[in-house]
């Protein structure tokens, strides 16, 4: 919110997305609000983060039913956030990087829920400025199984890698989706790790995409990331 001195009552945000870039995930109060009512919030919110007439979300919150609960504002301040994540398969190969807009829409929701702040009982639109989101790539991608970061896959020191990682306090892996032999979503040494010698020993299954040839980027959406590369060309 800008700067203000009038004590805002409530307000109802509304904020759309490019779907195949991104998914809102929820939404957060700043301090400020959350503090409202004893640490209750507003007396009233309501939310929806799939609105059926478009891609975004909505919040609308009225801070208090029965007594003067408002907010002023000598500078500008957040009054919340939003929180989103990207949708792998737009990325999937992507080495550019790639912007998208979040923008305030007046049309979300049904009925339509616009953007709006009260004070004094009066409702007024503010001043809106869309945003614009920038996805930078951070790597070039990871080889699966690569679980100490050098650049090659090598069952026997990857998998001695990540089994000291867990059963004796060794070095964190780089990349824990590298670190993901099987790609299930999650990093257990022993399952990963005996994948590993599996592969390469024992004639088992290859690590699922990228692969351990050639660098590229996961194409399963997990909990798992890559959130510092490791050497890959």
């Amino acid at each position: 919110a800008g700067a203000d001195p009038s004590g805002v009552q409530a307000l109802s945000v509304a904020v759309a997305h490019d779907a195949a870039m991104l998914t809102v995930l929820g939404y957060a109060f700043s301090p400020a609000l959350q503090a409202m009512n004893g640490g209750d919030g507003p007396d009233f919110f309501a939310s929806n983060i799939a609105p059926v007439d478009g891609a975004g979300i909505y919040v609308a919150a009225l801070f208090s039913f029965v007594t003067s609960v408002e907010l002023t504002f000598a500078a500008p301040a957040g009054v919340m956030s939003f929180d989103y994540e990207t949708v792998p398969a737009a990325l999937l190969g992507n080495d550019a990087g790639a912007t998208t807009t979040l923008a305030f829409d007046n049309t979300l929701g049904e009925p339509d829920v616009e953007n709006l702040i009260v004070v004094g009982t009066i409702d007024y639109p503010p001043t809106l400025a869309n945003g614009t989101v920038t996805l930078l790539p951070i790597g070039s991608g990871f080889l699966r199984g690569d679980v100490d970061g050098d650049g090659n896959v090598n069952a026997l020191l990857d998998a001695l890698f990540v089994l000291s990682w867990q059963f004796n306090a060794g070095a964190d892996p780089l990349c824990m989706d590298a670190a993901d032999a099987t790609d299930n979503g999650d990093v257990n040494a022993l399952l990963d790790g005996l994948h590993l010698l599996q592969w390469q020993f024992n004639a088992g299954p290859a690590p699922p995409a990228p692969g351990t040839d050639a660098c590229g980027a996961d194409p399963t959406d997990d909990a798992v990331d890559c959130a510092a590369p490791p050497a890959c060309g």
